[in-house]
């Protein structure tokens, strides 16, 4: 069942606050869970992905694994795109974990407006595929053909992407990545 879209509280007027989207093949682990969310100070930390939201146990364990700090949430891709657009996520830092670009591709095409940045943290090593075959961006990030055309599409958003592993790390345009 998805999260109702009033997840961030009423409406205050404002700039969206999606500091960062990143997509992580391993969505929250202490990278994202202590380091991004201390770092960019998310008041919510929404998990994207249309699998975790329909299981009542990732579901779950996501939320237990999400930062004190903020309130952690489970949506499918549909969900998080109505979320936000609904003019009550104004006013709320918001980071969003995506675990593949197709779904980061989604949020942005349909949510421009509210994304401010989309980061490449964990990519490629997990999510099937023979890493010997793919581009490597990193250490970390790791594409295949399928990855770079979803990645050309994703730049026309006009969204900054960046491929960056910590918040303290140099953060390195995926323009530049790409040369």
């Amino acid at each position: 069942m998805a999260a109702p879209t009033n997840i961030l509280g009423p409406h205050k007027g404002g700039e969206r606050m999606v500091k960062l989207m990143r997509v992580d093949d391993r969505m929250i682990h202490g990278q994202v869970a202590i380091a991004w969310s201390k770092a960019l100070e998310f008041k919510v930390l929404l998990v994207a992905n249309d699998e975790a939201a329909a299981s009542k146990t990732q579901t779950m364990a996501l939320k237990m694994a999400g930062p004190p700090s903020s309130k952690t949430t489970v949506q499918s891709i549909e969900q998080t795109i109505k979320t936000l657009n609904d003019p009550r996520s104004a006013n709320t830092v918001i980071g969003i974990i995506v675990t593949n670009l197709a779904d980061a591709l989604a949020i942005a095409k349909g949510a421009t407006d509210q994304v401010k940045r989309i980061n490449f943290g964990n990519y490629g090593r997990l999510n099937g595929g023979d890493v010997a075959q793919k581009k490597k961006l990193s250490d970390n990030v790791y594409v295949d053909e399928e990855d770079l055309k979803i990645i050309d599409e994703m730049k026309q958003t006009g969204i900054p992407i960046d491929v960056q592993l910590l918040p303290y790390m140099a953060m390195v345009t995926l323009d530049d990545v790409l040369k």
